[in-house]
């Protein structure tokens, strides 16, 4: 059986099964809709072996030249090793606004309805692009399969060049694009009879939310604790919300702390070695949710040393 190297794993692959289905199979968030090599979304690089020519039918040249290939298209006969595609060659889709709402000076909700089934995981974020080309990347708030249309996040203070136009310009049934999801901090239905942990921080919370509202809907079992990291307390727009999810549920708990960001990262590894010697069951997986990658990075390092499976959102 040929074997496929992707994200430090080797899996061995079946005869005549895709990549993507390989992918998907091993818990893999691989972006995909249509199967059949139309909407690009499932697009991956290789960067030792050679793809199918057939898998890369309908890409331009200059992603056929990278090794770029689709890889719901693509079949493994030889060993191949492949990544996700660079963030700015990501597929884009067009999405329409059908709602704009302020959930606060610093907060907008963006309703979105992209023209295919946007295919995302409960705490992921995507990137925005307007007409002028300014890019943004934003968190996804909504859980797909549970809500009828997208939403994403816009938050003020995020210091990228698309936030004002959104907030200030964009108006109902104008038409943005938007790429595929990134982040490896989503919650997955094979999390849920696991004992897990979130951190969510800035941006992070609204990640948070959405993969609450996935691990209830999903029927989570195990003990989950949240714990939220705002730069006032309970002065976050989303921690009403969030502690009112704290309690659906006995096994969920949301705890929320008010610190300095030059503090957060010892806060938060004291409450997470305090959780841990006080679960029920040992803790499987930590998820970091946050705006600020040398945070979740040394978060994740730190913790990942001892006892948790973990994924960052900066990831």
């Amino acid at each position: 059986m040929p074997e496929l190297h992707f994200e430090n794993q080797l899996y061995r692959v079946d005869d005549f099964d895709s990549v993507l289905n390989t992918l998907l199979k091993h818990g893999h968030a691989i972006p995909n809709f249509c199967r059949s090599g139309y909407c690009h979304s499932c697009m991956l690089k290789a960067e030792e072996g050679i793809p199918l020519p057939f898998s890369q039918i309908g890409l331009a040249d200059e992603l056929v030249a990278e090794n770029h290939f689709l890889s719901c298209q693509c079949a493994v006969y030889a060993p191949m090793t492949i990544r996700r595609p660079d963030k700015d060659k990501r597929p884009r889709f067009v999405a329409r606004v059908q709602d704009k709402r302020a959930l606060s000076d610093t907060l907008i909700r963006l309703t979105l309805n992209p023209e295919h089934d946007f295919v995302y995981q409960a705490g992921q974020y995507t990137t925005l692009i307007n007409h002028d080309g300014l890019v943004g990347d934003f968190p996804i708030a909504s859980v797909h399969g549970d809500d009828p249309y997208m939403q994403v996040d816009v938050y003020r203070d995020t210091p990228n060049a698309l936030t004002g136009y959104l907030c200030d310009e964009l108006e109902v049934g104008d038409a943005v694009e938007i790429m595929t999801a990134l982040g490896d901090a989503y919650y997955s239905e094979m999390m849920k009879d696991r004992g897990l942990a979130i951190v969510a921080a800035g941006t992070g919370l609204s990640s948070a939310r959405s993969a609450i509202r996935k691990a209830i809907s999903a029927g989570h079992a195990s003990e989950m604790r949240v714990l939220c990291l705002t730069p006032n307390d309970m002065a976050h727009p989303l921690c009403e919300e969030l502690e009112q999810l704290g309690k659906t549920s006995a096994w969920l708990s949301c705890a929320f702390a008010p610190q300095a960001s030059d503090s957060q990262l010892g806060w938060a590894m004291d409450a997470l070695e305090s959780w841990a010697a006080m679960a029920k069951e040992p803790w499987r997986s930590l998820l970091v949710m946050s705006d600020s990658p040398t945070f979740a990075r040394a978060l994740a390092a730190s913790m990942g040393e001892q006892r948790y499976a973990v994924r960052c959102s900066t990831e």
